[in-house]
């Protein structure tokens, strides 16, 4: 996040998922991250990252945070495969509501990280499976879908 264009983005979509962001200094281990080093890390509804924490990253554990059903959660949200699908095709659609980021090139780091989708690329999941994701997540998290929705501007019609 180096601009504050998109720090100031970041924290908007943040609020609208009702989020908090925790920036640690650059060196500083992230509480409970996932995959360590400086990957995001997730207690309850606050998101850790560091200035060099991939923004793919950030935006996959914030929609895990805003999606779990079983409320919050430290370092391993768990839940199904559908919700997992509905977090990947989620941070695609935010991805439009940050300035110079975009699903394309969201989808495209999240490829050289190495998510791994039926349909092979991430850009072909969301237009894929991902569809049937986002329908998902519109069905069974009615309230983040239309925060989504309204950040992202788009519709499932």
């Amino acid at each position: 996040m180096a601009s504050p264009g998109l720090s100031s983005a970041v924290r908007c979509v943040f609020c609208g998922l009702n989020l908090a962001l925790i920036v640690h200094p650059l060196h500083a281990e992230l509480p409970a991250s996932f995959w360590g080093k400086m990957e995001a890390g997730v207690t309850g509804r606050s998101i850790h990252v560091r200035a060099d924490t991939p923004l793919h990253s950030l935006l996959h554990e914030a929609c895990h945070a805003a999606c779990a059903a079983d409320g919050p959660f430290v370092c391993d949200a768990g839940g199904c495969d559908d919700e997992e699908s509905a977090v990947c095709a989620m941070q695609l659609i935010l991805a439009e509501a940050l300035p110079g980021v975009g699903s394309t090139r969201l989808a495209r780091d999240m490829d050289r990280w190495g998510y791994s989708f039926r349909e092979g690329s991430a850009i072909d999941f969301l237009h894929g499976d991902g569809r049937e994701a986002l329908t998902w997540l519109a069905t069974s998290r009615p309230a983040i879908w239309s925060v989504v929705a309204r950040l992202s501007g788009m519709s499932l019609s």
